[in-house]
């Protein structure tokens, strides 16, 4: 009873609205589309204390680590997508992935910020993040607003 899901978007949040804190903001594959900066901190501002943000991102490669982490991903990606993408069983209702030539209807946009640049953006705006690496040329980023 005391969950509401909404799909509202950041711009429609604005100081001039003046929205009721949040407990949860979730993003997933949506951080490369806006300005890293502005985001985090509109994230932030918008939790209620004790809060938490929590990303799945994209980053651009930079760094020799971030190399590393792509040659990781290139090799468990395809092992995934078999695994996640087995033809359905008799019965069984789940749909693969967008089969048909049916055009995706999300837009699709390759990163231009660093995994580095994100982790400053956040360390910036969200002291004691938890940032990390994952495979399938992803990184998490997990963040519990302080309590005042």
């Amino acid at each position: 009873d005391n969950v509401v899901v909404d799909d509202a978007q950041l711009p429609d949040l604005g100081p001039e609205t003046e929205p009721e804190p949040v407990d949860l903001v979730t993003m997933v594959a949506a951080l490369h589309h806006v300005d890293v900066d502005e985001t985090l901190a509109e994230a932030a501002r918008l939790l209620s204390p004790g809060g938490r943000l929590l990303v799945v991102g994209l980053a651009l490669s930079a760094t020799p680590r971030d190399y590393l982490w792509e040659g990781i991903s290139a090799v468990t990606n395809p092992v995934i997508g078999i695994a996640k993408n087995i033809p359905p069983r008799r019965g069984d209702l789940r749909r693969p992935g967008s089969a048909g030539g049916q055009p995706d209807p999300f837009p699709v946009t390759d990163p231009t910020t660093t995994f580095d640049q994100v982790a400053e953006a956040a360390r910036r705006h969200l002291p004691g993040a938890d940032f990390r690496h994952r495979v399938g040329f992803r990184y998490t980023l997990a963040w519990t607003k302080p309590a005042r």
